[in-house]
């Protein structure tokens, strides 16, 4: 059953909330988005869905829910969203890669919004991948496209595109989702090769982004466990839920640029947050 219309700030826009589904539609206007609100599953309006494919477990919904966020993580992401509205803003960029689209909100805001740009969206999760590929035919958005793919398999990507160097892209790792990425130095080392420029947004590395962090994962029903070396910090628990945080000297040395072809520019993003952007000079 549909109830009443939503207006929400675009840079709030929920993924999922916990009992309600939400099926996002976009409105021209850049700073809203008006959400029809779904007591049953979502996108149980679409037509040919296949809702048992797509079932998730409790947890992976929740994580995907922003009333578990702390009011320091909405900030971040807040943060985030502007900076990236402030790259697309200059023009500068053709494409977008994001790397860990999921259900691919990001993608559905920035391709509605800039149709001249092409947004390619990439999950692991085929669950995610699935959902979007169905709300992108729905909508008929032409110039987004989802793939199920890992981080490290980015050059499949790249191999379809024989326009590259004409069409500035730009790879985006939103959300921490670095720190749920395996062979991470595989994919940065691609990246480099095919010399885009990419933008990495992740927790800074203190104690009170740890804390954050704690209290949205036990919001999202994980049992946790914390381990801590050299190179980043740990949150885990039995299911297999895995999320790290690189430190610096980790990032120094992932990031290093062998052939001096990169500018680097990196800040702290609020409270909790951080930013590396990696350049290609010209």
């Amino acid at each position: 059953m549909l109830v009443k219309m939503e207006k929400f700030p675009l840079f709030l826009t929920p993924n999922m909330r916990e009992k309600t589904r939400r099926v996002i539609f976009f409105p021209r206007k850049k700073n809203s988005i008006s959400v029809c609100v779904q007591k049953t599953n979502l996108f149980l309006s679409l037509p040919l869905i296949d809702q048992a494919r797509i079932q998730l477990k409790e947890e992976w919904i929740n994580i995907m829910d922003n009333s578990n966020y702390t009011e320091d993580i909405k900030q971040m992401l807040l943060l985030e969203n502007k900076f990236i509205l402030k790259l697309i803003d200059s023009k500068k960029y053709k494409r977008i890669i994001e790397i860990g689209c999921g259900f691919g909100e990001n993608a559905f805001d920035f391709a509605m919004h800039y149709s001249e740009i092409e947004y390619i969206g990439m999950d692991v999760n085929h669950q995610y991948i699935s959902k979007a590929k169905l709300m992108a035919e729905f909508k008929d958005i032409k110039n987004l496209h989802f793939n199920k793919l890992a981080a490290n398999e980015i050059e499949k990507i790249f191999s379809k595109l024989n326009d590259l160097k004409e069409k500035k892209t730009l790879i985006y790792f939103p959300f921490n989702i670095l720190g749920n990425i395996t062979n991470i130095n595989e994919t940065i080392l691609k990246i480099y090769e095919y010399e885009c420029d990419f933008i990495i947004f992740t927790y800074q590395q203190n104690e009170k982004a740890n804390q954050e962090r704690q209290i949205y994962y036990t919001n999202c029903g994980f049992k946790l466990e914390f381990k801590e070396n050299l190179f980043f910090s740990c949150f885990s628990s039995s299911n297999g839920f895995v999320s790290k945080v690189y430190k610096k000297i980790f990032m120094d040395e992932l990031l290093k640029d062998e052939t001096k072809s990169y500018n680097k520019f990196e800040e702290c993003l609020g409270s909790i947050g951080y930013i590396y952007l990696m350049e290609k000079k010209h």
